[in-house]
């Protein structure tokens, strides 16, 4: 029987393992699940046996911009690297209650507009830039910061008593949980490995 992470942390942090250190062992007949997130900036597959992570794979991504996809060939092509590559690595292996969904536009994408506009540089090279240069990017990013931090109180009427919890890549720099806490004057919840935890959540779904 696989072992579950018993905690959302717990799980995060098995998945970063898995894509740390390659493909694990299933079991016979294991029912695998999958979930995709093709984010601005980057594709991530993850394979489940059960709740537990045995694949995870990314790529560079860039063919989405605000939740649209605008390359659909570079889309396809990266999710059917990610899918050949888990295939390959797993062998004979092929083919709470949710109360409201929402989104707006204002994640990575458009920091990276933010970021690239001010410091006079190519928007691609506004997410290396921002990985690398964390505490100068930061500065630059407070009111693109803020502006999600409003996008968030208008998607939260009713539940501002509720913590928030950061997933994706584009609030994973340092502060930004800061920043959204002051705003919205609420407790905020941030992950280690924040990239994971759509992908995941998708999976687990399936």
């Amino acid at each position: 029987m696989p072992v579950m992470a018993t905690t959302p942390h717990a799980l995060l942090a098995d998945a970063a393992a898995v894509a740390a250190g390659g493909v694990r062992a299933v079991g016979d007949g294991a029912a695998l699940r999958v979930g995709v997130d093709l984010g601005t900036a980057s594709c991530v597959l993850v394979v489940l046996d059960d709740d537990r992570p045995v694949w995870v794979g990314a790529q560079p991504s860039g063919a989405l911009r605000d939740g649209v996809v605008v390359d659909f060939a570079r889309a396809t092509g990266t999710v059917r690297a990610l899918k050949a590559a888990a295939e390959a690595a797993l062998g004979v292996f092929r083919d709470g209650e949710l109360v409201a969904l929402d989104d707006r536009a204002g994640g990575g994408h458009h920091l990276d507009l933010v970021l690239a506009g001010a410091l006079g540089i190519a928007l691609e090279d506004a997410e290396p830039y921002k990985r690398s240069h964390p505490a100068e990017a930061f500065g630059v990013l407070v009111p693109g910061l803020q502006r999600v931090a409003e996008n968030v109180r208008a998607l939260t009427v009713g539940a501002e008593d509720l913590p928030l919890h950061l997933a994706g890549g584009a609030l994973m720099l340092p502060g930004a949980d800061d920043v959204l806490a002051t705003r919205l004057e609420r407790t905020v919840v941030t992950y280690p490995h924040a990239l994971l935890i759509t992908p995941l959540g998708i999976a687990r779904s399936a």
